[in-house]
């Protein structure tokens, strides 16, 4: 039972992929009946049928699901009829009058049975070897598809739990609660309880609540070995140590997992939670030293996203035996029309899952500013109709981008937007400086601001390296994405003049990582000095706590156009009042910088041309 909650598949809405799957049995075993039920502790219920009108479940009891889950092998019943153990089973008894059965077990990689995957007759009969074989071939297939989600949703927990954990300890410096958010983490990410352990003086490690507790000695003793671990570890407990530079660490991370080995994912994205947790150790350690605090939080970021691609990485294991195996089935001629079907719609959900686990491993990337565009001419319209796109309206445009980071960009918008019989429609607008490419469609927005999904941020930062903006909006059915892109980034991005607006004694770690991105750097380090210092800036940044102490609001919107104009911020709502051209929530990672800096500058250069013929008209 408890395996079967881990997967958290009962009760779930009817999937394709498993669907499929129950038909492809039923078609390669010849039978007008096929199930696939899960065992729980009163009844048997079914994710996906064939043929049984839409049955959910039925009682565990008689069931020919619950005797399958009992060996290793293919169960079969010849004829339900004449075996007293189905005599009150619901499908053998009631109007179906179900007499043959034969179910392969849904096994874990630990070995644990799940369910079963069950063709069904009303003819008395048996399968031959071959059939036996392809049964316990789908049933292989119907795991590696409760592998994958599992493996996804393990994902999605680790990197919101690193999320939360993160803004937790950024806004506190509290001791208990960077240890409260900890266990708090480690619950989204893997349903265990964990317990903070700290180092005494005797080198054994007890249960700490705050990171400024000091254990007595005679705690749990480390062991021997090269990968640290604890003496006397039970069987369900999984022990990380939390990174730091000592040769023993200061603290230890124990999760209990409730009787239940812990696997390989657990693993992985506690790794990712200890890693998080490891800044707040620093952070709140090294609180007055605000300076190598912050190089420490980039590190760790940074070390982050290299896990999360990694993470990324890992799921396309299962799922690329999914694709090769539903492949080799699909090309095998002996197999009918109908269940090669069903066998390339297997192939085609696990080729989506996999374009899901790249666009992750990019967006880390990106994130890590380890993306460098290849600058070339492109035709725009090319990329919007390779994506899928029906172009309205289309001026004849060309601009200067990374062809293949803006086909990966437009491709997951249009892919997302597409519905049946209603493809995504595209103009294209030619405004000299910039290009204005607008998508709309039906139904749910594939850029939903408010629930973004990994393909539109992934598409949001790809516009915002190449110096553009990114807006979004639906009503009435209708979704709109409105994208601007510069011409030329090339202009707008070639050393541009950088002012930062603090003093030079607080902050300083910022303009460095702007040097460091090729940037030029001028530190404003007074109050009401940002407009004797504009001369020759291409874009001002501000921190939020200095907007009123450095005079912004006093600056005549005439000179402030000519401007890009960053805020560093904790809140995003600043953007709405229109006085920044981009806002970065703090602290700042070094692609969310640089994006930001050419969105803002990008803008400015708009701002220019559109005032340009005014001018010259006087």
């Amino acid at each position: 039972m408890r395996a079967l909650r881990a997967y958290r598949i009962l009760d779930t809405p009817a999937e394709a992929a498993y669907d499929a799957l129950v038909r492809l049995a039923a078609s390669l075993a010849g039978t007008p009946f096929a199930t696939i039920g899960f065992v729980d502790e009163t009844r048997v219920w079914y994710k996906a049928s064939f043929g049984l009108g839409g049955l959910s479940e039925s009682p565990r009891g008689s069931s020919f699901c619950g005797a399958a889950i009992g060996g290793r092998e293919v169960f079969e019943v010849a004829d339900a009829g004449a075996d007293r153990r189905f005599a009150s089973n619901p499908l053998a008894a009631g109007s179906l009058g179900v007499r043959f059965y034969a179910g392969a077990p849904l096994l874990t990689p630990a070995g644990e049975a799940l369910g079963a995957i069950a063709v069904l007759d009303r003819e008395a009969r048996t399968l031959n070897d071959a059939h036996r074989a392809q049964l316990a071939t789908i049933a292989r297939l119907v795991t590696y598809e409760l592998e994958r989600s599992r493996l996804l949703s393990q994902l999605a927990a680790g990197l919101s739990s690193v999320s939360d954990l993160t803004q937790t300890v950024l806004t506190s410096s509290r001791p208990s609660t960077a240890v409260r958010a900890l266990a708090e983490a480690v619950g989204a990410a893997t349903g265990g309880k964990a317990r903070l352990l700290r180092r005494a003086v005797d080198g054994s490690y007890a249960v700490v609540a705050a990171l400024d507790d000091r254990p007595l000695p005679g705690g749990r003793s480390p062991a021997g070995g090269t990968v640290f671990a604890l003496e006397d570890t039970p069987p369900d407990e999984l022990v990380l140590a939390i990174p730091d530079a000592g040769a023993y660490p200061e603290f230890v991370l124990a999760v209990r997992f409730g009787g239940r080995r812990p696997e390989e994912a657990d693993r992985s994205a506690l790794e990712l939670v200890a890693s998080s947790f490891a800044i707040a150790v620093r952070n709140i350690a090294l609180h007055a030293e605000s300076e190598r605090r912050r190089v420490e939080l980039l590190e760790a970021r940074a070390t982050q996203a290299e896990l999360v691609a990694r993470l990324a990485r890992d799921v396309r294991g299962p799922v690329t035996s999914i694709i090769g195996f539903a492949r080799l089935l699909e090309e095998d001629g002996r197999f009918p029309g109908d269940a090669r079907e069903a066998l390339a719609m297997v192939r085609a959900n696990g080729e989506r899952v996999a374009e899901i686990a790249s666009d992750i491993d990019l967006l880390s990337r990106i994130e890590l500013a380890a993306v460098d565009p290849q600058w070339v001419a492109v035709d725009l319209r090319e990329l919007v109709t390779a994506a899928g796109a029906m172009l309205e309206r289309a001026d004849a445009v060309r601009v200067v981008a990374d062809p293949e980071l803006l086909a990966t960009a437009l491709g997951r918008l249009v892919h997302d937007g597409r519905r049946a019989l209603a493809p995504v429609r595209a103009r294209l607008e030619n405004l000299d400086e910039a290009v204005v490419l607008e998508l709309s469609g039906t139904g749910a927005s594939p850029a939903d601001p408010a629930a973004p999904t990994i393909g539109s941020r992934l598409t949001q930062r790809i516009v915002e390296r190449h110096g553009g903006s990114f807006r979004t909006g639906s009503g009435e059915g209708i979704w709109w994405v409105r994208i601007i892109l510069p011409a030329d980034p090339r202009r707008v991005q070639r050393r541009l003049r950088l002012l930062f607006v603090g003093a030079a004694e607080r902050g300083a770690e910022i303009p460095e990582q702007l040097r460091a991105l090729g940037f030029v750097v001028e530190v404003a380090s007074g109050s009401s000095v940002v407009r004797a210092s504009l001369a020759g800036t291409d874009v001002v940044i501000v921190p939020g706590a200095l907007v009123a102490w450095a005079g912004i609001d006093r600056i005549p919107s005439s000179e402030r156009r000519q401007l890009g104009w960053v805020l560093l911020s904790g809140s995003g709502e600043a953007a709405a009042d229109g006085r920044w051209d981009a806002v970065v929530a703090g602290p700042p990672q070094p692609a969310e910088l640089r994006s930001a800096i050419y969105a803002a500058a990008s803008k400015a250069r708009l701002r220019r041309s559109d005032d340009a013929p005014a001018a010259s008209s006087n």
